[in-house]
């Protein structure tokens, strides 16, 4: 979670602190820092969520990850509503139990994105094999 002691309130401090709390919101808690079976399943699916995004990531090869998301305004709007409930969520809230109930809201976005950028990427491979083969249907 983001250190509040040593966090700076202003514009820049936000920004650098914004990675930590994008990554805590979506990702956290870990499997070892559950205490309670409620958290447990908490972080089941955040660890199946971290899963699925590197998944993704390594499939789309990092920059086509983000030539998806960009080239769709929709999905685009998803990446930004995602990541800004994901910073604000994950520099106001410490409490795990919060955190999972606050970012109920952002992850139907979340996996709206990843669904779409993983559906694009089959597609994309999909025509590549046909081009390759010369089974290309006009």
């Amino acid at each position: 979670m983001v250190n509040i002691e040593n966090m700076d309130a202003s514009l820049g401090g936000i920004i650098l602190q914004s990675p930590v709390a994008i990554f805590t919101c979506l990702f956290r808690p870990f499997i070892w820092e559950s205490r309670k079976l409620i958290i447990l399943f908490n972080s089941l699916e955040a660890t199946l969520l971290f899963i699925c995004t590197l998944i993704i990531l390594f499939k789309t090869r990092f920059f086509g990850f983000f030539r998806y998301v960009f080239n769709n305004e929709y999905v685009l709007f998803c990446f930004i509503v995602s990541m800004l409930f994901g910073l604000v969520i994950g520099l106001t809230t410490f409490n795990f139990g919060s955190m999972a109930r606050y970012k109920i809201i952002l992850l139907p976005f979340y996996y709206f994105m990843l669904v779409y950028v993983y559906t694009m990427q089959l597609n994309r491979n999909k025509t590549l094999m046909e081009e390759k083969s010369g089974t290309v249907n006009p």
